[in-house]
């Protein structure tokens, strides 16, 4: 199985993140959690990732050639959030001491990491391109037509030749 096409890290990049859990610091199908699960987890985190981006007018999924800046931190935030919820499977590694700071345990920095791209993206603040579908009904100029096909025309209007508080000395 591999990762879908609008998924934005692989399993390698997990690998780096958690891989000191694991026998070789590789994931395969006899490793807990299994290659599969991670692609799975990786394709489920992505998806949640391009629904706030869907959500927020932005293009899902952020493509690289477009966005390099934002995509990257697109692979980082997609890696970090599968990571942190496969830390689950490690209770030991996933809790840490009792007595150690919240922010330092590893799972919720990875889980915050992925949150902090979540938003960003709520918050409309990320550098990305944004989705045509935003401008649908957006009229520009001065006659629009409304629901029926007529023409509405403007309300106030003004020729070539006429300027405010111009006078004409000719008379009619």
């Amino acid at each position: 199985m591999a990762v879908d096409a609008n998924t934005y890290a692989d399993h390698t990049k997990v690998e780096g993140r958690i891989g000191d859990l694991i026998k070789n610091r590789e994931f395969t199908f006899d490793t807990t959690p299994s290659l599969t699960t991670v692609e799975e987890t990786l394709d489920a985190v992505a998806a949640e990732m391009n629904a706030e981006l869907q959500a927020a007018q932005y293009t899902a999924p952020i493509a690289e050639a477009d966005d390099p800046i934002p995509h990257a931190w697109a692979v980082r935030a997609n890696a970090a959030g599968a990571a942190g919820r496969l830390l689950a499977d490690f209770p030991g590694a996933a809790m840490g001491d009792p007595q150690q700071n919240p922010l330092l345990n590893r799972r919720t920095s990875l889980l915050a990491e992925y949150e902090r791209f979540l938003d960003i993206v709520r918050e409309e603040r990320l550098r990305s391109t944004k989705s045509e579908d935003r401008l649908q009904g957006f009229e520009v100029g001065s006659r629009i037509h409304d629901e029926t096909g007529e023409t509405n025309l403007p309300v106030f209007t003004r020729a070539m030749d006429d300027y405010p508080n111009a006078h004409t000395r000719s008379e009619p």
